[in-house]
């Protein structure tokens, strides 16, 4: 398979004001299977 990926290069002080993943709710778990 292929991935198509886009990535961007931030100075660290850039990137400590955005931490990847806070600001989002935990993902939603799935139903119990029957």
């Amino acid at each position: 398979g292929k991935v198509e990926m886009e990535m961007t290069l931030v100075p660290a002080v850039e990137a400590d004001k955005q931490p990847v993943g806070r600001g989002r709710e935990p993902p939603s778990p799935l139903p119990a299977p029957m």
